[in-house]
């Protein structure tokens, strides 16, 4: 699995952080609070990793 970087810290094109917010603002209008999200439930697969995480 991979882990993708987070929309915050400025490691992805302004364009791209735009479109992930619209995204998750979409999912929470469709689907209520408990929507899946990219920050928390899409970029950092479950588990661990040997070396530290993200977060």
């Amino acid at each position: 699995m991979d882990t993708y970087s987070w929309a915050e810290d400025g490691t992805l094109p302004a364009p791209l952080i735009a479109r992930i917010d619209a995204w998750d603002d979409a999912q929470t209008l469709e689907h209520g609070a408990d929507a899946a999200g990219y920050q928390g439930d899409l970029s950092i697969p479950p588990g661990w990793r040997v070396g530290g995480c993200p977060s």
